[in-house]
């Protein structure tokens, strides 16, 4: 949600500097969503049991503290992958200095990440599910508030985007803050927990969590399938006119402000279902999300322009603007079926439940059919969301088949 804002900061600046703002956000989401596994993790290593005072126990804390080792070793290689992603954004942008300030900017956020994911994970376990909307809907608070204090700086746009990515690296560390507050009684037992894998990775058996590195990512693959193909989308976006890839990034941003606190509310529905024993827990957890998110796409659907001045001064009656933002509407109607239910079936089945399916609409279809596309001269702004809308459908559908697999599967074993 916090990449969306700060596009209406942007708005009265030309859409080169959104187009930047839009590309560079992107390529982070890649490293973030990468180190954002560690929820998956938590929760799926650990029970609700584990992380109560009168059932902790050592065992507990060696695993957790095994899991810390494993962040701080990705950590590490995040500081090598994001100094070489910036090189070669360096060799990539030549002349378009706007891409590299909005990157370095944001940067410092990126470090953060495995710690907050971690401590989400930790704060579902605890059923702190409440204490963790409200960091998130406070973390929202604190982002507006400095998107909207930047409104009254005259800021160059290279100034303006510095202090976007800067702002936004305290207010992520405040969030920390405020995530270590809320697990009340047991900061302490987590707090020796961390410090004991601090002490791990400085141990001569260090490689052992070096090693897990690849496995902790895993559960935020699909994610990291969906940030790497923005990323292109949107580069790519970019070359068709600044106005495309400013209107890009800013649906990127919106899709990824709906689809990441849907993946956690997901493994929530997921565990709860499991726990449940009834499948029908799945039905009304998949009618309660359809009641926001299909109204929601309807009303992009039906009034286009309404986004469209919100992120920037563009053109709205271009028919290219309005059918892009009127597709990301279908696509945001399909989100239940889609993003929610693959999150669930994470938990349900397995990690990679839906995975294959993700990488044949992405890999396997979107990705080529945009980049053939842009190779004959034929790309649009339209046409890449035609694209997207389409490889979503096709996720739709392989999903809502693993789903009715389960389903029956669950009903059959209830008897």
């Amino acid at each position: 949600m916090k990449g969306l804002v700060f596009f209406h900061t942007l708005s009265a600046y030309e859409p080169a500097v959104v187009a930047a703002y839009g590309t560079a956000l992107n390529l982070i989401m890649v490293f973030v969503i990468a180190a954002a596994g560690f929820q998956v993790l938590v929760v799926s290593r650990f029970r609700p049991a584990d992380f109560r005072q009168d059932t902790w126990r050592q065992e507990t804390a060696d695993r957790l503290g095994a899991l810390a080792a494993t962040a701080i070793a990705v950590l590490v290689g995040l500081a090598v992958v994001l100094a070489l992603a910036g090189g070669v954004l360096a060799l990539m942008t030549s002349g378009r200095a706007l891409v590299e300030i909005s990157y370095w900017a944001r940067v410092p956020s990126v470090w953060l990440v495995p710690v907050t994911s971690m401590m989400s994970g930790i704060l579902v376990l605890m059923g702190k599910e409440g204490v963790a909307l409200r960091v998130a809907v406070e973390n929202l608070v604190l982002t507006i508030a400095v998107a909207f204090a930047l409104t009254f700086f005259d800021l160059s746009g290279p100034a303006m985007l510095l202090c976007i990515g800067l702002l936004g690296a305290t207010v992520d560390l405040l969030l920390v803050v405020r995530q270590w507050i809320g697990l009340g009684p047991m900061r302490r037992a987590v707090g020796a927990a961390l410090r004991q894998g601090v002490r791990l990775i400085s141990a001569p058996g260090r490689w052992d969590y070096v090693k897990a590195v690849p496995r902790a990512v895993s559960g935020a693959v699909d994610a990291l399938f969906l940030a790497a193909t923005f990323t292109v989308v949107t580069a790519v976006a970019t070359t068709v006119s600044p106005v495309a890839g400013a209107i890009t990034g800013s649906l990127v941003a919106l899709i990824r402000t709906v689809v990441v606190p849907l993946k956690a509310y997901g493994m929530v529905a997921g565990r709860m279902t499991k726990q449940s024993d009834d499948a029908t827990t799945m039905t009304t957890f998949i009618t309660t999300v359809s009641l926001f998110f299909v109204p929601a796409g309807l009303f992009l659907l039906i009034s286009p322009a309404t986004f469209v001045n919100l992120v920037g001064e563009f053109p709205a009656d271009s028919p290219g603007i309005l059918l892009a933002v009127r597709l990301v509407g279908a696509q945001l109607v399909l989100e239940p079926f889609t993003g929610f239910v693959s999150s669930a079936l994470k938990v349900l089945v397995a990690p990679s439940a839906t995975l294959r399916s993700l990488a044949i609409a992405l890999f396997g279809f979107a990705l080529p059919a945009i980049l053939v596309l842009h190779w004959t001269g034929s790309l649009s702004l339209g046409g890449v969301w035609i694209v997207l809308l389409s490889a979503r459908v096709l996720f739709c559908v392989q999903t809502m088949y693993a789903y009715s697999r389960w389903r029956s599967r669950a009903v059959e074993a209830a008897g």
